[in-house]
C-alpha cells in the first residue's frame, strides 16, 4: 500500500512538473509571438509541438503508474487526451479550397501617426486620384483624447476568404498571374450586387473585420479591395514611419479568417 501511495505521489508531482513546463512554454511563446507578428506562425507551430511532446510524455508516465498500482491502464495517447484541456487540442478543420496567399501586409499600429499618406498614395496609384474614398487601405482612429491612436486597416488576404465565398458573380478570385495569390476582384465580373444596399462581399468581410476591407467605388459602383499591387504594395513603400511591412512566404501564409494572424 505504501508503495502504491509513493507511486501516486510521484505521478501527481509529474503532472505538476509537466503542466508547469507547458504553461511556461505557452507564456513565453505568447509574449514572443505577440511582439513579433512576422514570426508568429513559426512560434505557434513550435509551441504546439513542444506542448504536445510534454503532454505525451506525461500520458506515458501515467500509463506506467496506473499499471504499478493495479489500476486500469490505457495507452499513452489516450491518457494524454484525458488530461489535455480541450483548448489545447487541435481542432480538425475542413481543407481549404483556395491556395494560401503568399503575401500579406503587416501593421504596426504603434508606429502609425495617422498621416494617411498611404491612403492617398494608394488611390493615386490605382485610380489616378488623390482621394481617401478610393483607397484600398483605411486608417482608422483619432488623435483626440489620450493621444494618437491610429490603426491602418489592410486586407488580411484570408486563408479562407469569406468575401470570395459570398460573391454571387464569382468576381473574387486568387491572383495566380503575379504569384502573390492575393484575393482580388475582377471588376469586369463585379456588378456591385446590382446596386443593392447590401453588398455581399462587404457584409461577409464585416463579420470578421471592422471596418470592412472591401468598399464600393461610388462612381463605377463596383467593389474594390487591396490586391497587393501585384506584389509591390505602394502603401508599404510610401510609409515614412515603418507602420506597414510586406511579408512574403512562397509556401503560403495562414492569415486572416482560417489562419493565425
Amino acid at each position: 500500500m505504501a508503495a502504491q501511495n509513493t507511486t501516486l505521489t510521484q505521478a501527481c508531482e509529474k503532472i505538476h512538473d509537466h503542466y508547469s513546463i507547458s504553461w511556461l512554454l505557452i507564456s513565453s511563446n505568447k509574449y514572443i509571438s505577440d511582439n513579433d507578428n512576422q514570426r508568429k506562425p513559426e512560434f505557434q507551430k513550435n509551441l504546439n509541438y513542444r506542448v504536445t511532446l510534454q503532454l505525451t510524455k506525461l500520458g506515458e508516465f501515467l500509463d506506467r503508474s496506473l499499471r504499478r498500482v493495479g489500476g486500469s491502464s490505457t495507452s499513452g495517447t489516450d491518457a494524454t487526451r484525458l488530461i489535455t484541456p480541450k483548448s489545447t487540442r487541435k481542432a480538425k478543420k475542413a481543407p481549404l479550397k483556395q491556395p494560401l496567399p503568399r503575401g500579406v501586409i503587416i501593421v504596426d499600429k504603434h508606429a502609425c501617426t495617422g498621416c494617411r499618406r498611404c491612403e492617398l498614395i494608394c488611390s493615386a496609384f490605382k485610380d489616378g486620384k488623390l482621394t481617401r474614398e478610393l483607397a484600398r487601405i483605411e486608417v482608422a482612429g483619432t488623435d483626440v483624447g489620450k493621444g494618437p491612436n491610429f490603426t491602418p486597416a489592410t486586407c488580411a488576404q484570408c486563408a479562407d476568404p469569406p468575401c470570395l465565398k459570398a460573391c454571387p458573380t464569382d468576381a473574387i478570385t486568387v491572383d495566380l498571374k503575379h504569384g502573390t495569390y492575393a484575393r482580388i476582384i475582377d471588376e469586369g465580373k463585379c456588378d456591385g450586387c446590382n446596386g443593392q444596399t447590401s453588398i455581399k462581399c462587404i457584409e461577409a468581410c464585416a463579420q470578421y473585420f471592422s471596418p470592412s476591407r472591401i468598399r464600393i467605388d461610388p462612381e463605377r459602383l463596383v467593389a474594390i479591395k487591396c490586391d497587393l499591387c501585384d506584389g509591390d504594395p505602394q502603401c508599404v513603400k510610401s510609409c515614412l514611419f515603418g507602420a506597414l511591412t510586406y511579408h512574403k512566404n512562397e509556401r503560403g501564409i495562414m492569415t486572416g479568417v482560417g489562419g493565425e494572424f
